[in-house]
């Protein structure tokens, strides 16, 4: 994706990797598996912002033969319901990704009144044991669930 010029597998006699690039492969690493992505999480009137990681890629999905295939990752995630989390067992997914804070610059204003949907969101699937059905688009759900161990 960074038009790297290589023949891979790099083998003696083939082409010298020299410092620009080395440069260029791990600018385009890092480009590609620890950016960041954020998008709006919404449930009814709430929202916040959160940070995907790692960054979704829907180009690994060119062998999976699913239709629609996404062309792209929605920056807007909703919330359409929950279910009991023994409901679900092992559910087929193409990838697993964390929610993480989006940190002091996200695009959803936070005041120090407003709750936090992401640690309300976290608490209430954590303590009633549910996942939540999360739309992201083109027919295609997520299941956002909490990974933190239920406390007796």
């Amino acid at each position: 994706s960074s038009g790297i010029n290589a023949e891979w597998p790099l083998r003696p006699g083939g082409p010298v990797l020299g410092k620009d690039s080395v440069d260029r492969i791990f600018e385009s690493i890092m480009l590609d598996h620890y950016s960041k992505f954020e998008a709006a999480l919404w449930f009814g009137h709430q929202t916040t912002s959160v940070a995907i990681s790692p960054s979704p890629d829907v180009a690994h999905l060119a062998g999976i033969t699913l239709k629609p295939t996404p062309k792209t990752f929605p920056a807007t995630l909703r919330i359409h319901g929950f279910i009991p989390a023994t409901d679900l067992h092992n559910p087929p997914y193409v990838s697993r990704h964390v929610l993480l804070h989006a940190g002091p610059r996200s695009p959803v204003k936070v005041t120090s009144k407003t709750p936090d949907l992401r640690v309300i969101l976290n608490e209430g699937l954590r303590a009633k044991d549910c996942v939540a059905i999360v739309d992201i688009g083109l027919g295609w759900f997520g299941v956002v669930s909490s990974h933190l161990p239920k406390s007796e």
